[in-house]
């Protein structure tokens, strides 16, 4: 929260059923009346991970009010939201959204130069706060410039010029009247948009009657299933085709992506961290609900290291596994623990890329992975693709086949978990 005095006036970021229902409000503090709200369906941090791409009006995460200003007596004053996902928000007092700044940190965005000087007087607009950007201040100093500080997470701390508030406009819209048969059209519509509700997650997966060629193309792939890894509003998706034999089990991944491939990582441990990869994740069928991994769970993630493909095998609960192979991951708000955490060495990966694509082809020893497909067997799984900066320094976005509560990359130990609850069912024919 935080006061406009000379308006009597008090700004909350969250009021009414928190999180569920939350709203934006300014609220008259001589009377304690509500003046208005503004729809907070993605409230702070957590909210935020389950938010879609916004569209122009969106708020996603609002984390604080960083400053109020008075931009001048036509415009009035203006208040700056800080958002987790890397956007900032204005907002007049009076409740009206102005506009957005910066890019979502889930969309390609522009990487800082290597020195300071590249940046003075930069324009900054396509940048991103990226996750978690928890400060900032914004408004008016003594010369009467517009300014805030911003901290992008990682990277660096400035003081911007802010421009363009002047320009605003107010309107007279009039008296709108809002007649019983519109509001019955405007829920019509509402329902329309909203569509059906997804319905469970099946893939069925073929068996190869003679192995693939594991080269990076997926041209002996076509008489196999194709499931598609998109998400609402996210300009990269891909497809995944996965099949078995006697021996392995192979997959397929074609992901649309404007810098392909890259992954600077030197730790195997952290490669969904450092860059570009894909992710299986896969185990038994019973119980379907339960969130902790069991002995059947697993996670493949295939990426890159020193150049080369690289294929990690991820169980959290192995009591087969030797000592050695154990790994702790270890973050302030938890700890998980892998009993197996080791390069899948007897696996075979192909990549190949063009300038806005990448296939990833591998074949997955069945006598690793401790399981062997029968016809008509049923497990639950995910596929998935994690996408870099352009840089491939770090991760800014995770998108699942099944699992659509993956915008958080700002926590390793929580990128990772998986929790199988959230998976879809396979079925081997």
């Amino acid at each position: 929260m935080i006061e406009v005095p000379e308006e009597d006036l008090l700004l909350c970021l969250s009021t009414k059923d928190y999180p569920r229902a939350s709203r934006l409000a300014g609220i008259d503090t001589s009377n304690g009346n509500v003046l208005w709200e503004y729809p907070n369906p993605y409230p702070r941090v957590h909210g935020s991970h389950r938010s879609p791409i916004p569209f122009p009006g969106d708020i996603v995460g609002p984390l604080k009010i960083v400053g109020v200003t008075h931009v001048n007596d036509d415009v009035g004053k203006i208040f700056l939201i800080c958002g987790n996902l890397g956007q900032d928000y204005f907002m007049t007092t009076d409740g009206l959204f102005v506009g957005a700044m910066f890019n979502d940190g889930r969309l390609p965005s522009e990487a800082l130069p290597d020195n300071e000087e590249a940046l003075v007087g930069a324009p900054m607009e396509n940048f991103s706060h990226k996750g978690e950007p928890f400060n900032g201040w914004f408004g008016k100093q003594a010369d009467g410039v517009i300014r805030m500080t911003v901290g992008f997470p990682r990277e660096a701390a400035m003081i911007l010029t802010v421009t363009g508030l002047d320009t605003v406009q107010r309107f007279d819209a009039g008296d709108i009247v809002i007649s019983e048969e519109m509001l019955a059209e405007a829920n019509r519509d509402n329902v329309r948009r909203a569509g059906p509700e997804e319905s469970a997650k099946v893939y069925t997966v073929q068996r190869f009657d003679s192995a693939p060629v594991i080269d990076g193309l997926d041209n002996d792939w076509e008489d196999m299933p194709a499931l598609t890894v998109d998400r609402v509003g996210y300009p990269f998706k891909g497809t995944v085709r996965m099949a078995y034999d006697d021996d392995n089990l192979y997959v397929v991944y074609s992901i649309q992506d404007d810098s392909p491939w890259i992954n600077g990582g030197k730790d195997f441990t952290r490669l969904f961290k450092t860059g570009d990869a894909v992710d299986l994740q896969i185990g038994a069928e019973e119980p379907a609900k339960r969130r902790e991994p069991g002995p059947s769970d697993m996670r493949i993630l295939i990426s890159q290291m020193d150049g080369k493909p690289v294929v990690v095998h991820m169980k959290p609960v192995d009591p087969t596994a030797e000592k050695e192979s154990a790994y702790t991951y270890v973050s302030p708000v938890m700890t998980r623990i892998y009993e197996r955490l080791e390069i899948m060495k007897d696996a075979q990966v192909s990549v190949t890329k063009t300038d806005r694509q990448y296939v990833v082809e591998a074949a997955l020893p069945l006598s690793v992975l401790g399981f062997k497909p029968e016809k008509g067997m049923k497990m639950r799984g995910d596929f998935g693709f994690i996408s870099s900066d352009t840089t491939g320094t770090i991760n800014v976005a995770r998108t699942y086949w099944a699992n659509r509560d993956t915008n958080l990359v700002n926590d390793l130990t929580s990128e990772a978990w998986f929790i199988p609850s959230s998976w879809g069912e396979i079925i081997f024919e």
